[in-house]
């Protein structure tokens, strides 16, 4: 239940027509599952999952004329939607590539990691700074070179998902952590970090690793109330049957000025517009709700936060036009082998994160950071 971002594994499944999906694990999803809006209009018919070949059946995709978010209807019922998952990435472990040793590497190898490991202590001394966190080594004031960079700034923001930790030992929960990736980065910054997933494979893999995830999903988590003191939902929410009963259950295990993190794909991204019904982030049935800035500002609002801030995040338009391109060629979207971009297509891709930084809300995803009232 994690964003596809582009450093994920390749999806491995082929593509094939889908089968029915079994009527009797179908709901009917009457109102928007946001506002509570009747007022709708059919957007797609016929969708089918081209991202990973998994899941049956064929789904239609309403716009709320009140809120202009996306939902399903029919949808898969709580009980049947983990048959969607069957090949999810997140079944992956997560871990970086064996390391070899220096001999044999040569000088002009151990010259540039020498070179890669000062940057990487130039950018812990950064993180640490403006984020309060306890990374090693660190390179001391030199800091200035990432703060002068409007793009390395953005990077180094996204790697901590913008989070200040409060205080050492401060905890955070990942919703729909998948294998438990962010929660092993946040516990090297410093966080008391956990994760929470549905999905029984995903969170064995992480177990494997040792990461603390338990089986579960929002709104029923069983934690206790003011627990965190940071929640992260790294594209997860548009996941849920309820999204506005789970930020309810967000909000209560949040302590008092606990802060929110979320991603999500943007409903009313460049993006979409283009691609229409082949835009990757449709990614029927996974995704049953699907948000504008404002209707995920609204529900958020709604649902007893505070402090409600988009937040800019790095260029990411050529990676959802490229997956994008690629579903509308009944490609595998994530092939190290796929179709590349068209020049124009990548010229469209460019133009629109230059919108995305003037307005975070256009972009093809949307990054918000929210607040428990004190």
């Amino acid at each position: 239940m994690r964003s596809l971002l582009p450093s994920d594994p390749d999806a491995r499944s082929g593509p094939g027509e889908p089968n029915p999906w079994p009527e009797h694990e179908l709901e009917t999803v009457e109102r928007c599952p946001l506002c509570g809006s009747r007022d709708r209009r059919m957007l797609y018919q016929g969708l089918a999952d081209r991202v990973f070949f998994c899941a049956p059946g064929k789904w239609t995709l309403y716009r709320c004329n009140a809120c202009n978010s996306g939902y399903l209807d029919p949808r898969p019922t709580v009980e049947s939607i983990g048959r969607a998952y069957a090949s999810y990435y997140t079944h992956e472990p997560a871990g970086g590539r064996a390391q070899t040793s220096i001999a044999g590497r040569g000088l002009r190898r151990v010259l540039q990691d020498n070179y890669a490991a000062s940057k990487k202590a130039v950018l812990n001394d950064y993180l640490n700074a403006n984020y309060n966190l306890e990374l090693r080594p660190t390179l001391p004031w030199i800091r200035w070179a990432i703060s002068a960079s409007p793009r390395r700034r953005l990077n180094a923001g996204m790697m901590v998902r913008h989070l200040v930790r409060k205080r050492p030992g401060a905890r955070l929960l990942d919703i729909g952590c998948g294998n438990g990736a962010f929660i092993g980065w946040a516990r090297t910054c410093g966080w008391a970090a956990e994760g929470l997933d549905p999905d029984p494979r995903a969170a064995a893999a992480g177990r494997a690793r040792g990461m603390p995830i338990t089986v579960g999903s929002l709104p029923d988590t069983g934690f206790p109330e003011a627990r965190f003191s940071a929640v992260t939902m790294s594209h997860s929410i548009e996941h849920l049957h309820d999204p506005a009963a789970g930020l309810r259950e967000v909000c209560r295990i949040l302590e008092p000025g606990g802060t929110l993190w979320i991603a999500t794909p943007n409903f009313a991204s460049a993006g979409h517009a283009f691609f229409g019904s082949d835009w990757l982030a449709l990614d029927s049935p996974r995704h049953l709700v699907l948000f504008t800035a404002s209707s995920l500002i609204s529900t958020l609002s709604a649902t007893g936060f505070v402090a409600i801030r988009p937040v800019r995040r790095p260029p990411i338009a050529e990676w959802y036009f490229t997956t994008s391109h690629r579903v509308a060629l009944r490609d595998e979207p994530f092939s190290r082998d796929g179709s590349e971009l068209p020049f124009g297509l990548r010229l469209r891709a460019v133009v629109a994160d230059w919108q995305a930084l003037l307005r975070p809300t256009r972009g093809e995803e949307i990054i918000v950071t929210a607040e428990r009232q004190q």
